[in-house]
């Protein structure tokens, strides 16, 4: 594009219903680099405006951007992706399907030690309404907090076997397609 070759486009959450959408800003930017990964331009999905390096309103844009991509990364990658879905059937599924002396069990152990509990903790006090997640953000429960979780859950490649995943890191991928990995 014009603003250089990679993007981040974190749009989406501009849907995300607002509580008091007259005191708080949406969620949403759009955030361009060019060759070198510098940020060359944002999308405020509130002011709906590209907002360029130098424009009077980039520390307010680069703002957005930082709030949007943190909620995101907490709540979606972080909270919902990591501990509710993979930490949880992790720890649940060691516990059914491998026997105590089993080797793959105890180094999952490792990886899954207090899931249970910290996931307890964190459902009790986290993601219910009026709870830290939806006091923390300024989104409407039903049509904000609930629709980022879904997401997460839409969005998730937990699951999907290794060979089946696209990768996006140039790096990665010639690593990869040309077999240069020493293993």
């Amino acid at each position: 594009t014009k603003y250089g070759p990679h993007m981040v486009d974190l749009t989406h959450a501009a849907d995300w219903k607002i509580r008091e959408p007259d005191m708080f800003k949406k969620f949403g930017a759009r955030i361009h680099f060019d060759e070198n990964q510098m940020v060359s331009a944002i999308y405020d999905s509130d002011t709906e405006k590209l907002v360029l390096p130098g424009d009077s309103d980039w520390e307010a844009a680069k703002m957005q951007a930082k709030v949007t991509g943190v909620s995101i990364c907490t709540v979606r990658e972080h909270l919902a992706q990591t501990h509710l879905m993979v930490a949880n059937d992790s720890s649940r599924e060691v516990v059914l399907q491998l026997h105590p002396e089993h080797p793959i069990r105890r180094l999952l152990s490792i990886f899954t030690y207090n899931s249970v509990s910290v996931n307890q903790a964190a459902a009790g006090s986290l993601i219910h309404p009026r709870c830290t997640i939806h006091r923390a953000l300024p989104l409407d429960y039903k049509d904000g907090v609930l629709p980022l979780f879904e997401n997460a859950r839409i969005t998730s490649v937990a699951y999907q076997p290794f060979p089946d995943r696209e990768i996006k890191n140039k790096a990665l991928k010639n690593l990869t397609e040309n077999d240069e990995s020493g293993f």
